[in-house]
């Protein structure tokens, strides 16, 4: 129900929602499911007007000038709609680091935000040094005024304690959940049957990646693997599901995937919506992920959650997600090491059985209900009993 004519006074003792995007409509993100799991989906309501800044998660940071725009020229494009919100008394929600320089304007409010990772400050990052030292002091710093943090993985929040010094009670990890099973195994004979459907053939062994092609996803390692698994078997296929998001990396993967001889067994597309992700999940029967640094790994969880057996790094927040379900890199670096892994897979369907299996109980841990409770109990703001959405003009 949308209420955009009522004051700011009717509004004082609601929550509000500030957000790069509408987690409502469009492409379904991570980030965006994650809000709609844990703000749509309560057994009861809470009251919250959300105030959406700009739909930037829509465009993709491909060029220098999209990356000065988003951490420099954002900041006073946020305050030209801040002002409408700074004498609200009510608690404020802020979804996204990107917009932690709001906590240093809005002071009469208890305030919130959402971190999902550090990967800004970084050796991953896009940023040239003078640019971190700019985002640390202006930006981050910012968010020692905020009553609450919330985080998605235990490794994020210790580096938040670590690399912007907040204090730990502050801190709240919400894992991220796999909500109405969106993602979720199906029989044998119907994944023939979607192979099919999708152009793919029944019998080759279907070798998935999902992600974007930044360098820390390390992609090339995935295809220098699979030229040492050609020479065992030639009965497979690498399907990378993700947009580049990152200035020139397709064309590099592109290259090397000619140089390996690798063309006939690699196919990238570059997007797919929720329910197309599901059916590609379900069609594979291996997830590769050797990223070298993640704030949660949500692809891992849906994986998982498919019933697809899970090979994996050893870095940052992945053996939290994966725990002793997947197969875990010692060297997420090493190609001969992954493609072991993947001939074991290939040749041992009692090993994809268990890893299923296993796969299967992990994902079921990381529990909707427990999220949303947990996310209630950081607002504290649960005597609303109807939904009213206030959009100010985006």
């Amino acid at each position: 129900m949308n209420v955009g004519t009522k004051t700011l006074k009717e509004y004082d003792k609601k929550l509000t929602i500030i957000s790069l995007f509408d987690w409502e409509t469009g492409n379904v993100s991570g980030m965006k499911r994650f809000l709609h799991e844990i703000l749509e989906s309560f057994e009861y309501v809470i009251s919250y007007r959300k105030i959406i800044v700009s739909e930037r998660g829509g465009k993709r940071l491909n060029s220098f000038l999209n990356i000065v725009f988003n951490q420099f020229l954002y900041i006073p494009f946020q305050l030209l709609f801040i002002h409408r919100i700074r004498k609200t008394t009510g608690p404020i929600l802020i979804t996204s680091q990107h917009l932690m320089f709001q906590l240093r304007i809005l002071c009469k409010s208890k305030k919130f935000i959402i971190i999902f990772d550090l990967i800004d400050l970084s050796v991953y990052t896009r940023y040239p040094k003078p640019m971190q030292q700019w985002l640390i002091q202006f930006l981050y710093k910012a968010v020692k005024k905020a009553d609450q943090v919330i985080t998605i993985s235990d490794y994020s929040r210790k580096e938040i304690i670590n690399k912007l010094k907040v204090e730990p009670a502050i801190i709240k990890v919400i894992y991220v959940c796999n909500e109405l099973n969106r993602f979720r195994p199906i029989a044998n004979e119907d994944r023939d049957k979607l192979r099919l459907k999708l152009g793919f053939s029944s019998n080759k062994f279907i070798v998935l990646n999902v992600g974007s092609d930044q360098p820390r996803k390390n992609i090339e390692t995935s295809l220098k693997a699979l030229t040492l698994l050609r020479e065992r078997t030639k009965d497979f296929l690498f399907v990378k599901v993700g947009e580049p998001q990152w200035l020139g990396s397709r064309d590099r993967l592109l290259t090397l995937v000619r140089d390996l001889g690798l063309s006939q067994y690699v196919k990238f597309i570059n997007y797919a919506f929720e329910d197309q992700l599901a059916d590609f999940y379900n069609i594979s029967d291996v997830f590769v992920m050797p990223s070298l640094y993640e704030g949660f790994g949500i692809p891992l969880l849906e994986a998982m959650a498919s019933g697809v057996p899970v090979v994996c790094s050893n870095r940052t927040s992945i053996p939290e997600v994966v725990g002793h379900a997947g197969f875990i890199l010692n060297d997420p670096m090493n190609p001969q090491e992954l493609a072991d892994i993947l001939f074991l897979l290939f040749s041992d369907p009692h090993q994809r059985d268990l890893a299923k299996l296993k796969g299967l109980e992990q994902s079921a841990k990381f529990s909707c209900e427990a999220s949303r409770k947990q996310f209630a109990d950081c607002i504290s703001f649960l005597d609303a009993v109807n939904i009213q959405n206030c959009c100010i003009d985006q």
